[in-house]
C-alpha cells in the first residue's frame, strides 16, 4: 500500500522556478507547529465539491503565502485569494 502523501508548493530563487513535490504526511506533522498553516476544511466548502473556483482560490492562497517569503514573487502577484470567494 502506498503512504498517504501531500504536496508542497515551494519557489526556488536560485533557479526562479515554482517547485510542486510529494511529501509523506507523516513528514508534515513536525513542520505543522513551527508553519503558516492555512487550514481548509472541506465541510466549509460549499456543496464540499472541489470546483475551478476551489482551485484558483486554493492556488491564489499558496502563491500568496509564498509572497510573504519570496519578494520575487511578491512583485508579480496579481490576485489575492479574496478575488476567489466561496460561492
Amino acid at each position: 500500500m502506498v503512504a498517504p502523501k501531500s504536496f508542497v508548493v515551494s519557489y526556488n530563487p536560485e533557479l526562479q522556478q515554482f517547485e510542486v513535490f510529494s511529501v509523506k504526511d507523516e513528514d508534515l506533522a513536525p513542520l505543522r507547529s513551527k508553519n503558516v498553516v492555512a487550514p481548509w476544511r472541506l465541510e466549509d466548502i460549499p456543496g464540499e465539491e472541489l470546483t475551478e473556483n476551489i482551485a484558483s482560490r486554493l492556488g491564489a492562497t499558496a502563491l500568496g503565502i509564498l509572497s510573504i517569503y519570496h519578494a520575487e514573487v511578491k512583485q508579480r502577484l496579481r490576485v489575492k485569494p479574496d478575488q476567489f470567494p466561496f460561492p
